[in-house]
């Protein structure tokens, strides 16, 4: 079975939902990851660590789509958080700020669990517990594949 990567869209290219294929890679990421946070719990830490997923969108119109997904799948607010575009031009400066103090804290804390991306992370970004990556886009590039994992995958 092939899987589709790409979002359903209308005949204007605009997103009407999440195609078959990525709800799959969804559900498969979110596996790992209920399995991955109870191994952690029976491992002793000596400080408390807590793996995060990273889904990595097409574009940004995906990206509440994925969100609703999540949502339904038992996902709250607090458990998702949405770095992008679009986002950091809805928000005020502090906002923004926000936003990014809680991506680089991510290994401190419990939640958000799942990351939502489109592209932002290139760069920067040096978060350790990202054990999951759910590409939700084709990978034309092999250097755009080796970012997205040396990113979010620091072993």
């Amino acid at each position: 079975m092939q899987l589709d990567f790409k979002a359903e869209r209308d005949e204007e290219g605009a997103v009407t939902g999440i195609s078959e294929g990525q709800r799959i890679m969804l559900r498969a990421g979110l596996k790992k990851l209920r399995i991955l946070e109870e191994e952690f719990i029976r491992v002793s830490f000596e400080k408390k660590k807590y793996p995060k997923m990273l889904v990595v969108c097409e574009d940004t119109g995906v990206v509440s789509f994925v969100k609703d997904f999540l949502t339904g799948e038992g996902f709250t607010e607090d458990d998702v958080l949405e770095i992008h575009s679009s986002i950091k031009g809805d928000v005020s400066v502090d906002e923004w700020k926000e936003i990014k103090n809680r991506l680089f804290r991510l290994d401190d804390h419990e939640t958000p669990r799942i990351i939502i991306s489109v592209l932002m992370l290139r760069e920067g970004f040096d978060v350790n517990n990202i054990c999951v990556i759910v590409p939700l886009r084709s990978s034309q590039s092999g250097i755009l594949l080796e970012q997205t994992i040396g990113r979010g995958l620091r072993l």
